[in-house]
């Protein structure tokens, strides 16, 4: 998957013949016809409240087995040792036209050594460099609902 785009009346089929869909008859759209992974026991809500899973209850993992949620003016928080572990080369769409992408060699590091990095209208912005007033501002990123552990598995 490069892409998990919020979006209406696309359901996507993973490699396992899932489909992950919204409740209330939305569902996700890669953007780009690829595959989401699906795992168990694990979930991505939006905004709007509603829960992508797929048709046999499974859902998308975020990881490392973080439940995922996104959310509008929230921003990402690494901290000691929670960093962010994405599949290689992946990317998710917030659906409000910020993007979350792995790239090299910046600040908050997934478990490649990418870092999570904020794309808007084709500018990208990482975290780092984005002062508070302008995280403010963000309409919308990712943010983890469990509590990170100390380390990492």
């Amino acid at each position: 998957m490069d892409t998990l785009k919020l979006d209406h009346n696309d359901p996507v089929e993973s490699g396992y013949g899932f489909t992950v869909k919204l409740e209330y008859n939305k569902s996700v759209d890669s953007g780009y016809g690829y595959t989401v992974k699906l795992e168990y026991n694990k979930s991505v809500e939006s905004g709007c409240g509603y829960t992508v899973k797929s048709e046999y209850n499974e859902s998308v993992e975020s990881g490392y087995g973080y439940t995922v949620k996104l959310e509008c003016n929230k921003f990402v928080e690494s901290g000691y040792g929670n960093n962010i572990k994405l599949e290689y080369n992946m990317s998710v769409e917030s659906g409000c036209g910020y993007t979350v992408k792995l790239e090299y060699n910046e600040s908050v590091e997934s478990e490649y050594g990418y870092t999570v990095k904020l794309e808007y209208n084709g500018s990208v912005k990482s975290w780092s460099k984005l002062n508070v007033a302008r995280r403010r501002r963000l309409s919308c990123t990712l943010t983890f609902l469990n509590p990170f552990p100390a380390q990492l598995p």
